[in-house]
């Protein structure tokens, strides 16, 4: 990977998780001043402050007036909300266990019980748990026979609970329907079940997860780049259950969008040297590989009219059932929000008709 760019030359975002992995007062005094006011940031930004704070809370001159108080307060909130959602996941996998289902902790809640980091230097939205493939039709009536459950929403790989009003919970059907579509679940299942402690596992499903989620041009990948750095798991250790998903280009894709962050460590510098080793790779992978290619060709045109085209460019759907899934989105969204379809189609119309195809 090249040289890294010049500060100016850096997305801001990219800016604030340089300084959150570096401990870097420069770095961080460079982002303020883009940001003086504290308003108007991305969720990226928002994720990543409260590790700034808590490296920079001791350094003369890192937080003028009125800031400190403010950054204080976000990472204290996010400490008393992951130490509560933290217990709360714990509980509910025992519930699902003396139902007799298995399951597992998975994302951030895995890492914080595993890495043992600061809770409010971590912020998360939800729990996610992970249950026994065969067991998540089984696993999904269990909760919704819970009291105060209510179903927030609904797809292919996920459905999302809240509880009391209080708690979101993520129960995932894994594995995403990219990469390998052979790969044994159940089998990978068995291994993170069986060696819950083992941080290579936790740091390979966070990865497969989060990048085949999120397109790499999604703020989501950035800061998962930074929880990569902060655990300090090399490639070396990941590469074999990123290999057996089919997931290697996902990976190289996401590093590829943030040369400035994988310049900063050596651990990610180490990682994109590897991946740029293509000679062993399976024939599913350069095809995925082909498939991002084309995907990063029409995103220089015009951002595409819907997230989903991400998953769906790399499953190969063809161009007409990607529209006529995107117009159905638009009318499904239009009738949840009690909004008129007419303007969100007008709107696609026009970025459809300037994205190459």
């Amino acid at each position: 990977m090249d040289q890294a760019p010049h500060p100016h030359d850096i997305r801001r975002d990219e800016l604030l998780a340089i300084a959150a992995m570096t401990s870097s007062k420069e770095e961080w005094l460079t982002w303020l001043n883009r940001c003086p006011d504290l308003e108007g940031m991305s969720p990226t930004e928002t994720r990543l402050l409260p590790l700034v704070y808590q490296q920079l809370q001791h350094v003369d001159g890192a937080f003028p007036a009125g800031i400190g108080g403010r950054l204080r307060g976000l990472h204290r909130k996010m400490w008393y909300h992951n130490k509560v959602r933290l217990k709360w996941g714990e509980e509910v996998i025992q519930q699902l266990k003396n139902e007799g289902i298995d399951a597992v902790l998975i994302k951030g809640m895995q890492l914080l019980r595993l890495w043992g980091w600061d809770p409010g230097t971590r912020p998360t939205r939800d729990v996610d748990i992970w249950a026994r493939p065969a067991d998540f039709e089984k696993a999904k009536q269990t909760m919704m026979e819970w009291p105060g459950m209510v179903i927030k929403a609904i797809d292919v790989h996920s459905i999302t609970f809240t509880f009391e009003g209080v708690h979101s919970l993520d129960l995932h059907r894994i594995p995403h329907h990219l990469g390998d579509k052979n790969m044994n679940a159940a089998h990978q299942f068995d291994e993170a079940l069986a060696q819950p402690d083992d941080k290579a596992l936790a740091m390979a499903l966070l990865l497969a997860n989060a990048f085949v989620n999120e397109a790499p041009d999604q703020n989501i990948g950035l800061y998962t780049l930074v929880d990569w750095h902060r655990s300090e798991v090399p490639w070396s250790s990941v590469e074999n259950a990123l290999r057996e998903q089919g997931l290697r280009p996902v990976v190289e894709a996401h590093l590829a969008m943030f040369p400035a962050i994988v310049a900063t460590s050596d651990m990610l510098s180490e990682a994109w040297l590897a991946l740029q080793d293509k000679s062993h790779w399976s024939p599913g992978e350069r095809a995925l590989g082909q498939a991002i290619a084309k995907w990063r060709r029409a995103r220089a045109q015009n951002p595409p009219w819907t997230f989903h085209h991400w998953r769906w460019t790399l499953e190969g759907v063809p161009l007409w059932q990607r529209d006529l899934r995107s117009i159905r989105e638009i009318f499904a969204h239009a009738k949840a929000t009690q909004a008129a379809p007419w303007p969100f189609l007008l709107h696609y119309r026009s970025k459809r008709r300037k994205t190459i195809r």
